[in-house]
């Protein structure tokens, strides 16, 4: 779905008209329960219903055109972010509230309370080492040093990026690392084979599988390219 309106978003206004022009589009998408189907194992074969109401108040006969393009997809986010997870977000305010009184709560931005909750988005390289521990290597081998090296000397940006990679957080908890209470692990990969490989995390251990690369140089390569090549987010 997000693919189909972004292609549909950047065509050439000459080429999306032509695709208009069939009168296909109606103001509708996929159901929630069609949605959902393919992530819990269902065939789409038992679904009762694959598309869902129209949208907007637009009636039957309504169709998608080049001027209402914009509203379509505007009510498509509508209706996949916000009307089909209400149940889920009243059951997530209520829980806050068990937590947070709803007074402590008023006068918070979202970037507020998200700070609040999750932390700064910074990643303090010393202190994601201090509760970092390794496995596998030798006592002289480089490539943790030039793992940590690596960290310092990127951009806060390529910095937060990796630490979402392999540990699943967009940033540190409030407090720091120290609140999570397990530490960060950087396990040798040994196969001398794997050297010409992309570094593998699994950010649910919080682990870095880490290949025995020859250089800094290389290994700032190979890591990078791995969580630029892991970051993705698909609405479906």
């Amino acid at each position: 779905e997000a693919k189909k309106l972004r292609g549909l978003l950047s065509m050439p206004p000459s080429d999306l008209s032509e695709w208009l022009r069939s009168g296909e589009l109606e103001f509708r998408t996929t159901s929630r329960e069609a949605s959902v189907a393919p992530l819990m194992g269902v065939p789409l074969g038992s679904v009762e219903r694959i598309e869902s109401d129209l949208l907007g108040g637009h009636g039957p006969g309504d169709r998608v055109t080049v001027e209402t393009l914009e509203e379509y997809a505007e009510l498509v986010c509508h209706k996949k972010l916000v009307e089909n997870v209400t149940q889920q977000m009243a059951q997530i305010q209520r829980g806050m509230l068990e937590i947070v009184p709803a007074s402590k709560l008023q006068g918070l931005s979202a970037s507020d309370l998200e700070a609040a909750l999750g932390g700064e988005p910074y990643v303090d390289t010393d202190d994601w080492r201090r509760h970092s521990i390794t496995k596998g290597f030798t006592p002289i081998a480089p490539q943790i040093d030039w793992f940590w090296e690596t960290v310092e000397e990127a951009s806060q940006k390529d910095r937060l990026a990796l630490f979402e990679w392999t540990t699943g957080m967009a940033c540190p908890p409030p407090g720091g690392l120290a609140q999570l209470g397990e530490k960060f692990v950087i396990q040798c990969d040994p196969d001398p084979d794997h050297a010409d490989r992309l570094p593998c995390s699994h950010a649910c251990g919080f682990q870095l599988d880490l290949p025995l690369y020859p250089s800094k140089g290389v290994l700032a390569e190979k890591l990078f390219l791995a969580v630029r090549e892991g970051a993705s987010f698909e609405l479906v």
